[in-house]
């Protein structure tokens, strides 16, 4: 189980992290000389600090006492037990460490959606009420620190395999023919092209609402990335001005009594939608520049 009475980590080099426990180790202590590590490895003196964390985080080290620029370590019994292990055995250790904790597990549930959804999903995940993910005062950690920290999680979860690199996701993808990309029928059935917009931002806001549950509401650029990532055949030509996020906004407000660009009130939509009509499908929450479906009374 992973030490929550220290910071969550941020050191995104997690082999780096690891190598810590190998220096300078005199029976079941480990000394680190912040400053001196530092120079030696050339990075900044923050860096050790990061990786120093990240070994009491995985509960691989206990901090025993620390003087100004250098911190007495006793090694754990875990992580002895890592140090002595062959290599297969040190990757099934620290997968073992992450898979109890609920953000590496979310990591995990979905870690083949799209990284740039992956990484509001954890984002949502580590500023949760319930999060065990705190600040060293012990508060929700702020938007800055909590995106820190995402790219910490994606990093380690590539490093002991649980995610793919993004750029094997990448080559793969380039390696498909285009005429697959284009005529094959993608999520929920739904054809991989710019057809059935409707449909496919009505199934966008669902499924957001189930991955961050217990939100409904969601901004037009969350609901236009679900829908690039989930149907990339969806796209327009350079010579026209019109892109995804246009026709999501579009389609949004056009099928929506309480919305006119954005307007005020019950305003009609372009399409003269009004209260109660069978196409009044969306509502905008303008306080909060939030889409959602409408849900009959």
């Amino acid at each position: 189980m992973p030490n929550y009475d220290v910071t969550p980590p941020q050191a995104n080099d997690l082999n780096q992290v690891l190598r810590l426990l190998l220096l300078e180790k005199k029976v079941n202590t480990l000394i680190i000389e912040t400053k001196e590590l530092a120079q030696k490895l050339g990075v900044q003196s923050r860096e050790v600090d990061y990786r120093v964390n990240a070994l009491k985080w995985l509960g691989l080290v206990s901090q025993i006492s620390s003087e100004p620029g250098v911190k007495n370590l006793l090694v754990t019994e875990l992580g002895n037990k890592f140090i002595n292990a062959d290599r297969p055995t040190k990757t099934h250790i620290i997968r073992d460490i992450l898979k109890q904790d609920s953000v590496f597990q979310e990591a995990v549930q979905y870690r083949k959606t799209a990284l740039p959804l992956l990484k509001n999903i954890l984002y949502e995940k580590i500023i949760s009420p319930d999060s065990k993910w705190r600040s060293a005062k012990n508060n929700i950690l702020s938007e800055s620190s909590a995106r820190r920290r995402v790219s910490c999680v994606i990093a380690w979860c590539i490093t002991v395999g649980f995610i793919w690199k993004p750029s094997k996701l990448n080559r793969l993808s380039k390696l498909r023919p285009p005429k697959e990309i284009s005529s094959r029928s993608s999520f929920l059935g739904l054809p991989n092209d710019n057809s059935k917009q409707l449909e496919k931002i009505r199934t966008a806001i669902e499924q957001l609402s189930k991955i961050h549950h217990p939100r409904e509401g969601f901004t037009v650029g969350e609901i236009t990335q679900f829908c690039k990532e989930t149907w990339p055949g969806w796209r327009y030509p350079p010579t026209t001005s019109t892109n995804v996020g246009s026709s999501v906004r579009r389609t949004l407000q056009h099928h929506c009594s309480d919305a006119k660009y954005g307007g005020e009130g019950t305003a009609r939509t372009a399409l003269g939608i009004k209260p109660g009509d069978d196409k009044d499908l969306f509502r905008w929450h303008k306080d909060q520049e939030l889409w959602s479906i409408r849900k009959s009374e």
